[in-house]
């Protein structure tokens, strides 16, 4: 028992290791690197993925903590009661009649419920996931256009940029992949930077919506600083960045009466 156990231990750090020198990695490769089969390479991938080290992907795995573009449909089956507090937050601040910009951020997927709880919104978001969740929400919605980024299920591009130009925002919502070493949120497309400035720019009110566990997760890209936006809505601030976030309206799930 002691020997089968030392051996799914060195078997877990071997991946650990590899995914750690190539970020991602794929069933057969691994399965071929350490002489086991596919199945039991699943069972290993699925323990790392419970355990925060890697997301899994469509026949393998990338590192959690990496400079890759995790697709949304795996982001957005993650934290999801989190997720959903975050966003019944967020929906406190739109009001009837207001037209808003949703961020292609797996933890805003939820507005898209929620704002059917507002009269006359126009809402203008590149996210595909965001316009099948809304799109019985009976509000008017504009998709930007451009170029399909399969990953993120979004569009992305110049098209997007000059469409969004045309809007002036009462509120817009922004995610982030992480902001780690960052004095404000990252993306890992550098597309979005573009656009996200475009958007910022424009609206009366910008509003960061992250969960806790984007403090400690890096980006390739920082798209904004912590001053440039009015409100950041969040389950918990690490102590040592209480004093970093420049954001005037602080609401925070952990502490509601933050500021």
């Amino acid at each position: 028992m002691n020997h089968m156990k030392k051996t799914v231990e060195k078997r877990l750090t071997a991946i650990q290791k590899y995914l750690l020198d190539n970020e991602k990695a794929t069933v057969k490769d691994l399965s071929v690197l350490l002489q086991v089969t596919p199945e039991m390479i699943r069972k290993d991938l699925t323990f790392l993925e419970e355990k925060g080290f890697l997301f899994r992907t469509h026949g393998g795995a990338v590192l959690r903590n990496s400079n890759i573009d995790i697709p949304i449909s795996i982001r957005s089956k993650e934290k999801i009661e989190l997720k959903k507090q975050l966003c019944s937050k967020a929906i406190d601040l739109i009001h009837d009649e207001d037209c808003l910009f949703i961020d292609p951020s797996s933890t805003l997927l939820h507005l898209g419920n929620l704002i059917r709880l507002r009269k006359n919104l126009t809402v203008v978001t590149n996210c595909f996931d965001f316009l099948n969740t809304a799109r019985d929400a009976n509000q008017t919605i504009f998709f930007l256009g451009g170029r399909y980024s399969a990953t993120g299920n979004r569009t992305e591009g110049q098209f997007q940029l000059s469409m969004v130009e045309k809007f002036r925002f009462d509120i817009a919502f922004f995610g982030s992949d992480g902001v780690l070493h960052m004095d404000g949120p990252g993306t890992q497309s550098n597309d979005a930077i573009f656009l996200n400035e475009t958007v910022l720019a424009s609206s009366k009110q910008n509003v960061l919506v992250l969960d806790s566990s984007k403090f400690s997760l890096s980006s390739r890209y920082k798209y904004a600083d912590y001053s440039d936006f009015d409100v950041l809505i969040t389950d918990h601030i690490p102590p040592d960045l209480q004093d970093v976030i420049d954001i005037p309206k602080i609401i925070e799930l952990d502490h509601p009466n933050r500021r």
